[in-house]
Order: structure tokens, then C-alpha cells, then sequence
């Protein structure tokens, strides 16, 4: 089968090292989020394709179009069946892999390849019915008619038939004495039918099928083979050209198709956890850097699949499979995942977020962060409607502890990070800044950050810069004020919702200071009242 990329515009010949560095990957809680996506372990490799956002609009068009057409029901559901599908035909390829006897081992193979044509032809007629909008889901529609009509295919088929009614006609008896087991051909007495009659008022009934080939064959099963390999010989010659022949049956191009398939199926269970009270996400319409950005109820996926992560599951003892989902306890009421709008209109180029603590101005810029990967990615993003660029180059600088071991010191540490984000970037780069240099001198850190502002603005990149240094939004039309809002009925308590509006960091220490009553006269008041 010719292979058909459905992650790719064009074929990918890169290396599999994220292009992402770890320090941004953990400022914007892109490595949680990542990591609540892919699951454990990490089979398909999907970590570097979920930490490597993609530059090439066609790439990222056809993801887009994948997972639009994903939204279907029934298509979903088929890849789906797909991927369990070739995830049966890996177990099953382990067992013909530990195999060690012939007839057990050619069992094997003979099961896999009835399996995988019954995948194959389920993925091909879900695709045949289905109302496709994807380029790449109907090239990969047409390959597969293509290769289900090739004379590949119908040999396989063929054999597999062959092979099958061939072992489907041997009948044998087993009979056990004692410590003696007796394999023959004499039919003795059936009493299938009996035992069948006497379960079904249970509602017990005999399989439809045979049973699979176990994982492990034991001496017994391996004696038993062979003793019907020496009565059957016709039939086992059968199996063992079988195997002979077509021992590689699968088809190199479902092995990618169902690795890169697992990237949209992966990513929509992720989101089918995380939307919940209210919180969508969206197709984002991808923009020039010059035209402006802009997304409405955007909200932060690291925080809310922190909501959702804890799962809680009755394991069987000494086991390490859920045996059934218990029910999850009353949980504590949690505040909702707050939803920002935000926006930057040709010329404006960086926000600037300012307000007081823990008012939910990091989570804002994780939001922002996180909008600018997943679109470059070709995935659905955290927000009701979006406009968002394609970044060449996505950089974070987030304050950082002082490091004890250091010998250079928090503040040229960070002033180093920042050179290097200088140095790389471009008017096509977005950068999220986080309350940098907050480690020195209120007077220092303005000093730096206006020295910083003018470089970002010469360069041009599009970002987001949290700072308590207000005067930042005094540079021009290119810099955009927003503030974390409080409750106006209660200047403590933050609304974590951020404002487009000029920063006032004063305003809301006013709002404290005549709230506690610690104005001059207040105090001078209670000093005199002691006195």
C-alpha cells in the first residue's frame, strides 16, 4: 500500500528533538499538558510531535481539516476501532514473536492476518461512507481502495480463506486418563449439545468463534499440535506454506497511519476531558504576524486539566489493570476555570499585564503561550474563536528563584537567558515574558525592562510581558495595557480576569489602604486613641 501521510503536507525528513526548548515547554505548562495528552508510556513517540510546532501553513491546514472531520461520530469512532484494531495486531505480534513451536507460531501469524483484513476493510468502508472534507482523509480513502483491490490483497485473502476452512475441518478427540492424554480422530460421544442445552436457561451460550491462540502455548498445547499435524497433515501444510509466505502480510503504511493517527485521537480524548462547565475549544483561523491576533474565552489547559486529572480506579489485587470504575467522591467545590478575551490591532505588538498577586496574570500568559503552540501545531485551541499567527520561533523568559549554587547570581542569570532571546528572535518570533528581573531594585528592574522594551520593539516580535514596571504601556501605540481585575465590592478578592484598560498598579493599593485603614490619618488616629 502506498503510504499516505495524515500528519504531513509534505514528507517529514527531520530528526525527532523538540524544537521547543525545556525552559519554555515549562513555563507555559506545555510539558503537563503534553504529557496529560500522550499518556504513559509513551508508545507512539508522540511527545517530540506534540513539542514541534509546525511553520508550514499547509501542514497545519490539514491537521485542521483532520480533526474538523474527526468531530463526526461515526468517523471518529471508526479511527478508533482502527487503532484498537492494530493494537490487537501488536499483542498478537508478540505472541508469534515468543512462540517457540512451529504449529503454535503459524497459528499465530494465521489469526493476526485475519484480523488485520477485518481492520483494513472496516477502516475502508468507514471511510467510504463517510462525508470526507480532508484532502488527506481521501487520498488515504483512494489508497485503500486501491490497495484492498490489488492482487496483494486478494492473495492474502485467498490464503487466509484457504488456510482457514482448511483447519476449520479438523475434528479431534482428546481424551484424558489419569495422567495420559489421548489425541485421535474417533468421535466418540458429543456432548456439546447437552452441555449447551443444560446452560442456556442461564442465558449461556456457545461462542460464536473459536477461541484466540494463547499468548503463551503450554507443553500441553504444543503436544496436542503436534499430535494434529501428524493426523491433519494436509491441513498443517496449509499453514505452514502460510506462514511461509506471508509472514510480513501488514502493510508498512497502516503502521505509520495508525502512529500518526493516534495524534488526533490522543488529542480529542484529552479535550473531551478538559470541556467541561462551559469551556470549548476552537478551529483558530491563522494569520499574518502583521495583521493582529486575537481570541475570545481563551483559559489556560494546564489548569483545567488539573481539574480533571485525578481518576480513581479498584484494581484487582496484586494486579495492575482497572478492574471497574468506582465512583468518584464528593469532590470539594472548585472555583471555575476563568475564561480572557484578549486582542493586539495593527500596531500593536505586546501587551502588557500588570495587578496585584495571585490575580491570575501567569495563568493569562500560559494562556497565550499555549494558544500560539497548539495552533501551530494544527490542533483546536483553548478558545471559544481565535486569530492566531504562525510563530518561527516561540520564547519564554519566567522569573526564577535564586539558585544557592549560582555563583553568577539570579539577576545575570536572567539578563543572560534574555540575550539570547534577543539574539534569535525575529518580527515572525512570539515572545511571553513572566515578571523578569523581579529580583533586583523596583528602580533596576524598570531601568532594564524599558532597556528590553525598546530592543522587542525594534525587532518587532508579538507577545505578552507581565510586569509590576506600569510605565512600560508609555511606549507607543505598539505596547497594549491590561490589568487583573478586582472585585470593586471587595478590593481583595481577585476576579482573575484580565482587563484590556491603562495599568493602574496604584489604584488598586488605594483600594486596600482605605479598606484596612492604614491612610496617615487612620493611623495617626489609632496611635493617639493608644496614647
Amino acid at each position: 500500500m502506498q503510504e499516505t501521510s495524515v500528519l504531513w503536507a509534505t514528507p517529514y525528513t527531520g530528526g525527532d528533538e523538540p524544537i521547543l526548548g525545556d525552559d519554555t515547554l515549562t513555563d507555559l505548562a506545555l510539558d503537563q499538558v503534553i504529557a496529560d495528552i500522550v499518556g504513559a508510556p509513551d508508545e507512539f513517540g508522540l511527545t517530540a510531535v506534540f513539542a514541534r510546532p509546525v511553520t508550514d501553513p499547509a501542514t497545519v491546514r490539514l491537521r485542521q481539516d483532520i480533526f474538523d472531520d474527526l468531530v463526526e461520530p461515526g468517523l471518529r469512532s471508526a479511527a478508533d476501532e482502527f487503532a484498537l484494531g492494530m493494537r490487537r495486531l501488536r499483542l498478537r505480534a508478540q505472541t508469534v514473536a515468543r512462540a517457540t513451536h512451529p504449529q503454535v507460531r503459524h497459528r499465530a501469524i494465521l489469526d493476526a492476518a485475519t484480523d488485520y483484513l477485518t481492520v483494513v476493510r472496516a477502516l475502508a468502508a468507514a471511510l467510504a461512507a463517510a462525508d470526507l472534507t480532508a484532502a488527506a482523509l481521501h487520498r488515504l480513502r483512494d489508497r485503500l481502495d486501491t490497495y484492498i483491490g490489488s492482487s496483494e490483497f486478494a492473495d492474502l485473502t485467498a490464503a487466509v480463506e484457504r488456510t482457514g476452512s482448511a483447519l476449520a475441518a479438523v475434528r479431534l478427540t482428546i481424551t484424558v486418563r489419569e495422567r495420559t492424554v489421548e489425541v485421535g480422530t474417533n468421535p466418540g460421544t458429543d456432548y456439546s449439545g447437552t452441555v449447551a442445552a443444560l446452560f442456556a436457561p442461564f442465558g449461556v451460550t456457545a461462542p460464536a468463534q473459536a477461541p484466540p491462540t494463547p499468548a503463551v502455548a503450554s507443553p500441553l498445547d504444543e503436544l496436542v499440535a503436534e499430535r494434529a499435524a501428524a493426523i491433519h497433515p494436509e491441513a498443517f501444510a496449509l499453514l505452514d506454506e502460510f506462514a511461509r509466505e506471508h509472514a510480513d502480510f501488514l502493510a508498512p503504511a497502516l503502521v505509520v497511519l495508525d502512529r500518526e493517527l493516534q495524534f488526533y485521537l490522543r488529542f480529542r480524548a484529552f479535550a473531551d476531558r478538559v470541556c467541561r462547565d462551559g469551556l470549548r475549544l476552537c478551529r483558530p483561523r491563522i494569520v499574518a504576524h502583521d495583521s493582529g491576533v486575537e481570541a475570545t474565552d481563551a483559559f489556560d489547559l494546564a489548569l483545567a486539566a488539573q481539574r480533571v486529572r485525578t481518576r480513581h480506579v479498584v484494581r484487582r489485587p496484586g494486579g495492575t489493570e482497572p478492574a471497574a470504575t468506582a465512583p468518584e467522591p464528593a469532590a470539594p467545590a472548585r472555583e471555575p476555570v476563568v475564561c480572557n478575551d484578549f486582542r493586539l490591532d495593527p500596531p500593536e505588538r505586546l501587551l502588557v499585564v500588570t495587578g496585584p498577586n495571585q490575580g491570575g496574570k501567569t495563568t493569562f500568559a500560559r494562556t497565550f503561550g499555549q494558544l500560539v503552540h497548539f495552533a501551530a501545531l494544527g490542533c483546536p485551541v483553548a478558545a471559544t474563536s481565535a486569530r492566531l499567527p504562525l510563530a518561527d520561533r516561540l520564547r519564554t523568559h519566567f522569573g526564577q528563584p535564586e539558585q544557592p549554587g549560582d555563583p553568577d547570581g539570579r539577576l545575570l542569570t536572567e539578563l543572560r537567558r534574555m540575550r539570547e532571546i534577543l539574539d534569535v528572535i525575529t518580527d515572525r518570533s512570539v515572545v511571553v515574558l513572566n515578571e523578569s528581573f523581579a529580583g533586583t531594585t523596583a528602580t533596576d528592574t524598570a531601568t532594564i525592562s524599558h532597556d528590553i522594551l525598546t530592543r522587542l520593539l525594534d525587532t518587532g516580535p508579538l507577545g505578552v510581558w507581565v510586569t509590576f514596571t506600569d510605565t512600560l504601556t508609555d511606549a507607543g501605540p505598539a505596547v497594549v495595557g491590561m490589568v487583573a481585575a478586582t472585585d470593586p465590592a471587595d478590593p481583595a478578592r481577585r476576579t482573575y480576569r484580565i482587563h484590556r484598560r491603562p495599568t493602574d498598579t496604584t489604584g488598586h493599593v488605594a483600594l486596600l489602604i482605605q479598606r484596612y485603614r492604614l491612610t496617615y490619618a487612620d493611623i495617626t488616629a489609632r496611635m493617639g486613641d493608644r496614647a
